[in-house]
């Protein structure tokens, strides 16, 4: 299972890209895209639902990852890992179902020593799913710069051109872009 161009394209992040945040402190963090791999994984189809995995039946999917780590010995979020993958589930009799037209984007970050997990779908065209939109906003200003076509998942915003604009936790902005 392939990942489309419009999929690749809905994370903006390349290898050596530098990302300037603010965070709740006022102070500048810089993040690097320290690493961004394309692997190829397998994943076994249980085709009974009690367990047995037949290992002579797989997927092969590709998955693009994605590390942006700081270089601020003071951030409070040292790494944020995304990856992106061909959207799959279990059914309701634990068959892997795979839809090839649909992305998912897992970000997840280390803060206050709890994980946070966040994901996004997007559609064959890179454009993220009505039901996936938490709350979508068409434009939205972060630090004086107006951001179009923003999509927040529980406290993290988004878009497909910038990648990640902000992260809330409360009415506490945690990081917010900084370009």
């Amino acid at each position: 299972m392939e990942l489309l161009p419009a999929h690749k394209k809905s994370v903006p992040y390349k290898k050596g890209d530098v990302c300037d945040f603010v965070d709740k402190n006022g102070q500048i963090v810089r993040f690097v895209v320290a690493e961004k791999k394309n692997n190829w994984k397998q994943k076994n189809e249980d085709h009974d639902g009690g367990g047995f995995i037949d290992c002579s039946d797989y997927f092969l999917f590709e998955e693009d990852i994605i590390t942006l780590r700081s270089e601020s010995n003071n951030s409070e979020i040292s790494e944020i890992h995304l990856s992106s993958s061909i959207d799959n589930e279990y059914d309701d009799n634990w068959n892997l179902r795979w839809d090839n037209n649909i992305c998912r984007t897992d970000i997840k970050f280390l803060y206050s020593n709890n994980w946070y997990n966040f994901r996004f779908r997007y559609n064959q065209n890179g454009e993220i799913l009505i039901n996936d939109k938490k709350f979508f906003y068409e434009t939205m200003e972060i630090n004086n710069k107006i951001y179009r076509n923003v999509v927040e998942n529980n406290g993290l915003f988004y878009n497909s051109t910038y990648g990640i604009l902000k992260i809330s936790q409360g009415k506490t902005d945690i990081l917010t872009i900084n370009r």
